[in-house]
Protein backbone atom coordinates (compact mmCIF):
# COMPACT_ATOMS: atom_id res chain seq x y z
CA UNK A 1 0.00 0.00 0.00
CA UNK A 2 2.92 2.22 -0.21
CA UNK A 3 4.33 2.36 3.56
CA UNK A 4 6.89 1.52 5.45
CA UNK A 5 5.31 0.14 8.91
CA UNK A 6 7.23 0.29 12.20
CA UNK A 7 5.38 -0.75 15.53
CA UNK A 8 6.54 0.00 18.79
CA UNK A 9 5.38 -3.02 20.97
CA UNK A 10 4.57 -1.64 24.64
CA UNK A 11 3.20 -4.62 25.82
CA UNK A 12 2.64 -8.57 24.95
CA UNK A 13 0.90 -11.28 27.16
CA UNK A 14 0.07 -15.14 25.71
CA UNK A 15 -2.00 -16.76 28.12
CA UNK A 16 -3.19 -20.14 26.29
CA UNK A 17 -4.94 -19.67 23.30
CA UNK A 18 -4.99 -15.91 23.90
CA UNK A 19 -2.84 -12.78 22.85
CA UNK A 20 -3.00 -9.60 24.01
CA UNK A 21 -0.71 -6.87 23.03
CA UNK A 22 -0.31 -2.93 22.40
CA UNK A 23 1.83 -0.39 21.08
CA UNK A 24 1.95 2.08 18.46
CA UNK A 25 2.46 1.88 14.27
CA UNK A 26 4.18 4.51 12.79
CA UNK A 27 3.65 4.44 9.02
CA UNK A 28 6.57 6.19 6.22
CA UNK A 29 4.88 6.54 2.97
CA UNK A 30 7.50 5.06 0.22
CA UNK A 31 8.06 6.80 -2.64
CA UNK A 32 6.42 5.14 -5.67
CA UNK A 33 8.83 3.73 -8.71
CA UNK A 34 6.33 5.12 -11.80
CA UNK A 35 2.91 6.39 -11.71
CA UNK A 36 1.52 2.48 -12.44
CA UNK A 37 2.64 1.71 -9.25
CA UNK A 38 1.06 5.33 -7.31
CA UNK A 39 -2.03 4.12 -8.84
CA UNK A 40 -2.11 0.36 -7.66
CA UNK A 41 -0.95 1.78 -4.01
CA UNK A 42 -4.19 4.10 -4.03
CA UNK A 43 -6.78 1.71 -5.10
CA UNK A 44 -5.61 -0.77 -2.37
CA UNK A 45 -5.84 2.22 -0.21
CA UNK A 46 -9.31 2.68 -0.75
CA UNK A 47 -10.24 -0.91 -0.73
CA UNK A 48 -8.74 -1.53 2.51
CA UNK A 49 -10.66 1.69 3.63
CA UNK A 50 -13.98 0.19 2.29
CA UNK A 51 -13.37 -3.05 3.67
CA UNK A 52 -13.15 -1.78 6.98
CA UNK A 53 -15.72 -2.26 9.91
CA UNK A 54 -14.98 1.52 11.15
CA UNK A 55 -16.21 2.33 7.22
CA UNK A 56 -19.10 -0.22 7.06
CA UNK A 57 -20.14 1.16 11.27
CA UNK A 58 -19.90 5.19 9.37
CA UNK A 59 -22.07 3.89 5.83
CA UNK A 60 -24.78 2.29 8.14
CA UNK A 61 -25.40 4.92 10.55
CA UNK A 62 -25.61 7.75 8.50
CA UNK A 63 -27.65 5.42 5.84
CA UNK A 64 -25.17 5.30 3.22
CA UNK A 65 -25.29 1.29 2.78
CA UNK A 66 -26.81 0.82 -0.32
CA UNK A 67 -24.66 3.79 -2.02
CA UNK A 68 -21.47 2.71 -0.28
CA UNK A 69 -21.90 -1.13 -0.86
CA UNK A 70 -24.03 -1.78 -4.13
CA UNK A 71 -22.61 -4.55 -6.01
CA UNK A 72 -21.22 -3.83 -9.10
CA UNK A 73 -22.89 -3.82 -12.61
Amino acid sequence: MGYRVTYFLKEFEERGSVVRWDGEPLFNPLTPRDSTEAARWQRNRLEACRDSLRHFLRALMAERLPREYEPPR
